[in-house]
């Protein structure tokens, strides 16, 4: 049952005829007609007298009409910027764990000055988990690095972060002029196991790529990795927005530019499942906040 035939059905009965109705609704009398035709198919009863002049309706059609008129009206009437339809929708973001432990509490304490009325839920997970909370629903979009995306998935680019090399106080690496990831695999490596691109993708990715790590110890957590790090464990890789403003006193932080590409992080959709009003005004915010000063003055070393 379809808005416009009620539309039509509404407009016979205030309007008296066909013509007038289809005007009204915007539409040519012969589709008004089909229109008309159809609802009564679907209902199984007439709802009007043939052959009348002027037309009449029968007496389901009169009720159905009365009954359906101020649904129509309401339906008419609804906006999409109402802003009572955005303040009922909870908006459900999914992200990686890296991200929700650095970068997330900022964005949601400014979605929360700029939208109070739009209550949030967030989810955190591996790469892998978000994508499957946001393909099954359970997330209205998530946050994540770009590679390794599904094509049933769309990916909105937020920013880049760039890599740094984090490294004991005093370690020779901290103080070398022409670093390279041969140099670097020469030393005991902390991985994690979980919340960045994708499980070890950090570790795995080099190895690929022909390089061979020393020795490589692999915890659950990038504040643990820091941990064994700043006591002389080992040394580590990671995005730049990872490094709190309190590690530079017990690490030392070199930046990997050229050395390591950067890598996207950005917003993940389902593709063809268009956010929801109050979804695309969080997504629009969050476009807008990470090029804030605001925003990036909480990332010393930068994203």
């Amino acid at each position: 049952m379809d808005l416009k035939s009620l539309q039509v059905l509404c407009a016979i009965a205030e309007l008296g005829s066909v013509s007038k109705a289809a005007e009204h609704v915007g539409i040519s009398q012969p589709a008004a007609s089909r229109h008309l035709s159809s609802l009564e198919t679907e209902l199984g009863e007439p709802l009007v007298y043939r052959g009348k002049r002027p037309i009449q309706l029968t007496q389901f059609g009169s009720a159905f009409a009365k009954r359906a008129s101020p649904l129509v009206r309401d339906l008419m009437e609804l906006s999409p910027n109402d802003p009572g339809l955005v303040e009922d929708s909870t908006v459900t973001i999914a992200s990686t764990y890296d991200f929700t432990v650095h970068v997330l509490p900022y964005l949601v304490q400014s979605a929360g000055l700029q939208h109070p009325n739009i209550p949030l839920n967030l989810l955190s997970g591996t790469k892998p988990a978000v994508l499957t909370m946001v393909e099954q629903g359970e997330a209205d979009f998530g946050l994540v690095a770009r590679g390794n995306i599904p094509r049933n998935f769309s990916f909105d680019p937020l920013f880049t972060s760039n890599s740094a090399l984090l490294t004991p106080l005093g370690h020779p690496l901290s103080e070398e002029d022409d670093l390279s990831m041969d140099k670097i695999a020469q030393w005991p490596f902390v991985s994690w196991r979980r919340g960045f691109l994708s499980d070890r993708d950090s570790v795995d990715r080099y190895r690929r790529g022909r390089v061979q790590f020393k020795s490589v110890l692999t915890l659950d957590s990038v504040t643990s990795v820091k941990t064994f790090v700043s006591l002389g464990l080992g040394i580590t890789l990671g995005p730049r927005f990872t490094i709190d403003p309190w590690d530079e006193g017990r690490m030392n932080v070199v930046s990997l530019e050229g050395v390591v590409p950067g890598r996207e992080y950005g917003i993940v959709t389902l593709r063809g499942k268009p956010l929801w009003k109050s979804g695309k005004l969080l997504t629009d915010l969050l476009h807008e906040e990470v090029l804030s000063s605001e925003f990036l003055a909480h990332f010393p070393f930068g994203l």
